[in-house]
């Protein structure tokens, strides 16, 4: 070829001569490490795909045990309803407020764990109070505005938690 006439084209066919002398065996090097390249890449592929699939499965596996568990403790409760009007015990059993704060905490991980144990010890405390039912229900409306301001994320858990305690004290303090 002239290098005159054809110059870039030229230049182009040397450098692809020093590069790349040989024409079958560098072929075949280049797509054997194409080819590896793909399955190691499949293979990494695969393994993700596989440990997202266990991690679904490890939640679906929880929020159905809870979903279960919540039908569980309504029916424990209605059922405590249902014994002591029939039998006359002197049984009292939980309110619906004091059930839902118990599935909260059931449900509840990490530092919300420790906010819904404060939670459902205000809500019992409340219940056990013998106050006046004003006194109850702005104790009650306490807890919600807690409770909102910790989910909408102007409280802490720490936070919500440290009010929750001061909702309806115990003359011992701690939560069981």
């Amino acid at each position: 070829m002239d290098c005159e006439e054809y110059r870039i084209s030229c230049q182009l066919e040397r450098i692809a001569d020093s590069v790349g002398g040989g024409g079958g065996e560098t072929f075949v090097a280049t797509l054997l490490a194409t080819v590896v390249g793909a399955l190691i890449a499949l293979l990494g592929s695969w393994l993700l795909d596989r440990a997202r699939s266990k991690k679904d499965a490890a939640d679906r596996y929880e929020r159905n045990l809870d979903a279960a568990l919540q039908r569980t403790m309504e029916e424990i409760g209605e059922r405590m309803r249902e014994l002591a009007t029939a039998k006359g015990w002197p049984l009292t059993p939980p309110t619906k407020l004091s059930a839902s704060a118990s599935l909260a905490r059931m449900v509840a991980r990490g530092a919300d764990a420790d906010a819904t144990k404060q939670m459902q010890y205000a809500i019992d405390r409340i219940g056990d109070s013998g106050e006046g039912s004003t006194v109850q229900r702005r104790q009650v409306e306490i807890v919600g505005q807690i409770i909102r301001a910790w989910r909408e994320g102007s409280h802490t858990a720490a936070k919500a938690q440290e009010r929750f305690a001061g909702v309806a004290p115990d003359v011992g303090g701690t939560a069981p």
